[in-house]
């Protein structure tokens, strides 16, 4: 007589991808090295919290065309965006130093900009936090006109152009998706704004393992086969990830400005003139 083999178990459960996976390991390790200085527990310590991103994430992830420096935002008229923790160009662009790493960035050049929190703070909008700085700073950086010969086109889109310069916030700490997502919209509430004036296009927060994404036509595209999840309506952000891999959305949208930005036309008269 045969006899039978069982059969194993069929798996139900979804394996992880490779990438997805690389930047779930990303995470730990940002946040290893924040435990080993302290960020978790001094939130002040901005400048290490920076000096990891760059070194763990940027540096190791990104392609080598893309530049990372700090300083700040011109605009044609010399409007002025304030200092940056991180400003986003191409090797190809045009710097103007100002010392080591410090530089000033022409808005035509500039691909995005990183702020970076050890903890994301919120709090009434009559009073300070790490979150309220962090949209007073996008919106000055938001409010700088670019040349329309500068406006990238999405690969992912017909028609939709980067009008605006991308602004991005990653914490190591940081709030609960639904009170983040509250005091965004009450930020526009409070000063009368539409979220384009001061959201950031990508926000993650690494100990909660998720990043929230405006649909600005630059993670996925109109049809997509696994779409999104839209958090609420009233802010319009979606949900990347509320698992670990979260860092990966904010590489996908640099990779793809960086690649569709590779012909960038500046008009330098506009500068001087």
């Amino acid at each position: 007589m045969i006899k039978k083999v069982k059969k194993p178990a069929i798996q139900t459960h979804r394996k992880k991808r490779v990438l997805a996976e690389h930047f779930a390991k990303t995470r730990q390790e940002l946040l290893s090295y924040a435990e080993h200085i302290g960020i978790a527990k001094h939130g002040d310590v901005k400048g290490l919290a920076r000096e990891g991103v760059i070194r763990i994430f940027l540096k190791d992830n990104l392609p080598k065309l893309l530049e990372f420096k700090t300083g700040e935002i011109l605009g044609r008229n010399d409007e002025r965006s304030g200092q940056l923790d991180i400003i986003f160009q191409s090797i190809a662009a045009p710097r103007i130093p100002l010392f080591e790493n410090i530089q000033i960035t022409l808005v035509d050049a500039a691909l995005g900009v990183l702020e970076v929190k050890s903890n994301l703070t919120v709090a009434s909008w009559d009073k300070p936090s790490h979150l309220g700085s962090a949209l007073e700073t996008f919106k000055k950086v938001k409010g700088i006109k670019r040349d329309p010969r500068s406006h990238i086109k999405s690969p992912l889109r017909k028609g939709v152009l980067l009008e605006r310069t991308p602004c991005f916030l990653l914490a190591y700490k940081g709030p609960t998706i639904g009170t983040l997502e509250k005091h965004l919209v009450d930020y526009g509430r409070a000063h009368k704004l539409p979220v384009e004036d001061y959201g950031p296009d990508v926000i993650c927060i690494l100990d909660k393992g998720y990043s929230l994404f405006r649909d600005d036509g630059w993670i996925v595209p109109r049809k997509w086969v696994y779409a999104p999840k839209q958090v609420s309506a009233a802010s319009g952000y979606y949900l990347w990830s509320k698992d670990r891999e979260c860092l990966g959305c904010l590489f996908l949208y640099l990779c793809r400005i960086l690649e569709s930005a590779a012909v960038q036309p500046i008009d330098f008269l506009n500068y001087f003139q």
